[in-house]
């Protein structure tokens, strides 16, 4: 293409042009460049995930998945959470309060043993 034969309009039309493709290829190389790196990091993430065996699931819920138009802002729940049961009750008085018998004995407790009262007065019967 030989610049010199152009008008002053058509050299202002081309550049116009060159500028609006300059623009539109830099947004897709960038979204290219994010996924590539959001791929790499998924990658990443699971390895280690799979290293701690958790549950690949939990490490990437389907709410936080870029398909569901939520990209960047949505969060990656990477945290396993220990599903423990509730330890059964061993201990308990006569205004509701009750002991599982794990941990620091709590104050209503040795506050009634301080008292007088004997632990196994309060040892429920199973």
């Amino acid at each position: 293409m030989n610049l010199q034969s152009l008008t002053t309009a058509e050299i202002r039309k081309l550049q116009s042009s060159a500028a609006d493709e300059l623009a539109r290829r830099h947004e897709a190389d960038v979204k290219d460049t994010e996924n590539r790196v959001r791929e790499q990091f998924r990658a990443e993430l699971a390895g280690i995930a799979g290293r701690l065996e958790i549950r690949q699931a939990a490490a990437f819920p389907k709410a936080a998945t870029p398909a569901n138009g939520n990209g960047a802002s949505a969060k990656l729940a990477t945290k396993a959470v220990r599903k423990t049961s509730k330890a059964p009750v061993k201990y308990r008085d006569d205004a509701g309060h009750s002991w599982s018998g794990r941990g620091k004995q709590p104050r209503w407790l040795s506050q009634l043993i301080a008292g007088g009262a004997e632990l196994k007065d309060f040892r429920v019967q199973a």
